[in-house]
């Protein structure tokens, strides 16, 4: 029964370094701020489309400089 439990723990650990999970985080991170911006913009903000496009590329940048700022903190760059 132990060797059954230690070969699932090996193929979980094996699937998860075959998935982007860096890559999946970052797009994720990316882009739910992201849709509730458009929700709010098609639910409300109808007449200026530009409002939304500024807001959005507001807060990729602040996105990114956060994330960069985690990054060097955690691989202590």
């Amino acid at each position: 029964m132990n060797n059954f439990f230690e070969t699932i723990k090996c193929q979980i650990l094996i699937m998860m370094n075959w998935l982007p999970i860096y890559q999946i985080l970052l797009i994720t991170y990316l882009l739910v701020p992201i849709a509730f911006i458009i929700y709010y913009n098609q639910k409300f903000i109808k007449d200026s489309p530009i409002i939304a496009s500024i807001l959005t590329l507001g807060v990729w940048l602040i996105q990114m400089i956060v994330w960069n700022i985690g990054y060097k903190f955690y691989y202590q760059i």
